[in-house]
């Protein structure tokens, strides 16, 4: 009689090396695809094509988990405990295999069929011995046999009879909802990760607060590329009116909690901050500043009505935004302002004097 037991462990060499395969050859398959990705100019086509080929590989490995390593592990375990257990043997007609499997212990099992002769209340009874389903065997319906089993598991089969390993007929269904989770994690890992190297690299922003009536958008090129040297950007905020109550409004809120640099009206500046700013990096040299009760400079002076000399240095202003010709205009740190932002006020104080602004 032939033991289903020799048969797995003389096939024990090939089974790890067929699995091992089915594990490696996606990986292998992807990896060539990743390296290619890697040298492509668009960074987000990298990220997509990576996280495309990623789920493959991630489903591939499922199908290959489910459908080769499950059954070998599983049927493994189940010979294991099996084997020196007690054994019986059933001499009958061999009636074919049922059209359906069952499960045992997470193995796939086939269920033969065997009529031994036995009844029960004078009715005939099949008796049923499960065979792992990663075993064929060239049994013939309808021919007599003599079988061995243990705790309902066929063990031994005629020493004629054909017996072959093929783990991925006890393949087990993939759970769809770990393909879509796979495609999810791979979409995460690359998209996300795109997402977070794009954040940290790209420039800090530094929001600005202007309080002037009108202003020319296309000035705001100029002054962004003078920060795009100094991996720095800048977004405007216009309140667009010099409105007494809603500039306040304006300053007490956006001004005083989110923006990190202000341009507005002295008075403004006096009667919403009085003075009440972070200092000042280093000015460039001839620039006026406001000081505070301490002696340091906080808000740069941009344009003064008592000083038209003065004002000159910074005439290409008006060409970028109104400001009102009674009141002096000044320059400053707002109460929030970010690491970025006493860079900023350098960058943006000489990218002012060089006025090189388009003439509205």
């Amino acid at each position: 009689m032939t033991r289903i037991f020799d048969i797995w462990t003389a096939s024990q060499k090939r089974l790890r090396r067929r699995v091992g395969l089915t594990l490696i050859l996606p990986v292998a398959f992807a990896l060539p695809w990743l390296i290619f990705a890697f040298f492509l100019p668009w960074p987000w086509l990298t990220a997509v094509l990576c996280a495309v080929v990623t789920a493959g590989m991630f489903c591939a490995l499922l199908y290959a988990i489910y459908t080769e390593l499950l059954p070998y592990r599983r049927t493994d375990r189940l010979l294991s405990a099996l084997q020196g257990e007690e054994e019986s043997t059933a001499e009958g007609v061999y009636l074919g295999e049922k059209s359906s499997f069952t499960m045992r212990d997470g193995v796939r099992m086939r269920v033969l069929r065997l009529d031994a002769g036995d009844t029960v209340k004078g009715e005939a009874v099949e008796r049923e011995l499960h065979l792992p389903a990663s075993f064929l065997t060239n049994l013939q319906t309808g021919s007599r046999v003599r079988l061995s089993g243990s705790h309902g598991v066929m063990t031994g089969v005629p020493s004629e009879t054909k017996i072959t390993v093929r783990p991925h007929r006890g393949g087990l269904a993939v759970p769809r909802i770990q393909y879509f989770l796979a495609v999810i994690l791979a979409a995460v890992l690359w998209l996300g990760g795109y997402e977070a190297v794009q954040h940290l690299t790209a420039p800090e922003t530094v929001d600005v607060a202007v309080c002037t009536l009108a202003y020319h958008a296309e000035s705001e090129a100029v002054l962004q590329n003078a920060l795009k040297a100094k991996s720095l950007s800048l977004s405007f905020a216009y309140s667009t009116t010099l409105d007494d109550e809603t500039l306040y409004q304006y300053l007490a809120t956006y001004g005083t909690f989110e923006a990190d640099l202000l341009l507005l009206p002295l008075s403004d500046y006096l009667g919403t901050f009085d003075g009440e700013t972070p200092p000042l990096p280093a000015l460039p040299n001839g620039v006026k500043a406001v000081a505070n009760s301490e002696g340091a400079p906080v808000a740069a002076v941009l344009y003064d009505p008592a000083e038209p000399e003065y004002s000159a240095l910074f005439s290409g202003i008006v060409d970028w935004i109104a400001i009102p010709k009674d009141d002096a205009y000044v320059l400053s740190l707002a109460p929030s302002a970010n690491a970025a932002a006493s860079d900023v006020v350098t960058v943006l104080l000489s990218a002012l004097l060089q006025n090189d602004f388009p003439k509205g």
